[in-house]
């Protein structure tokens, strides 16, 4: 599995490789409107408000968190870490 050092964080072109290997999937958290406005292609889509509840969908998975700006992917990594989820923040 691929660590940072910079609190869990990868950028774009670490996320592209990582989803190229098969080694993780790309979780896209923000709102219908923004992802209808466009999204990665390989991106699940999960809005930040239904992260808890759909934690367990990613167990046994590497998961990369997204959005527009970064507050909500961070917001939805430290919700799933807490759902011992591995999981990273796309910068």
């Amino acid at each position: 599995m691929f660590r940072r050092q910079n609190n869990d964080e990868v950028t774009p072109q670490e996320a592209v490789g990582l989803q190229d290997q098969g080694a993780a999937v790309l979780v896209d958290v923000r709102e219908d409107d923004e992802w209808a406005a466009g999204h990665a292609p390989e991106a699940v889509h999960l809005p930040l408000a239904q992260v808890g509840d759909a934690a367990s969908r990613f167990d046994g998975q590497q998961v990369l968190a997204v959005c527009r700006s970064g507050g909500r992917s961070a917001k939805a990594t430290e919700v799933l870490a807490a759902a011992g989820i591995d999981v990273l923040t796309v910068a």
